[in-house]
């Protein structure tokens, strides 16, 4: 069952359609708010996300989202390694979220 442990900064998002997309950037300015979650059975939830984002083994690259472990920062300002989903196609032509808060595009 995940745990709710909370928010995080990350990079750069994108309006893909109805859900969003992040990037990364080299930019410090751009952040993207969201939450962050420990997973329990972990494994068995990550393939189950895999499979719902359709990345990972099984899936044909380029896929839409990938899945790397990124250095996030908490709303507290401390830094913790997460598994994140990483929009993998190109992103000229989408709406960017400049608020970094999806919710709130």
């Amino acid at each position: 069952m995940p745990t709710f442990l909370g928010r995080r900064p990350a990079a750069a998002g994108f309006i893909v359609r109805h859900y969003p997309g992040l990037v990364l950037s080299d930019d410090p300015a751009d952040v993207v708010h969201g939450e962050l979650f420990r997973l329990r059975p972990r494994d068995e939830l990550l393939r189950e996300f895999d499979m719902y984002e359709a990345g990972g083994e099984g899936f044909k690259p380029p896929t839409e989202y990938v899945r790397d472990m990124l250095q996030v920062t908490l709303a507290d300002g401390s830094a913790s390694a997460a598994w994140t989903y990483i929009y993998n196609w190109p992103v000229a032509k989408l709406p960017r979220i400049a608020s970094g808060r999806f919710l709130e595009s």
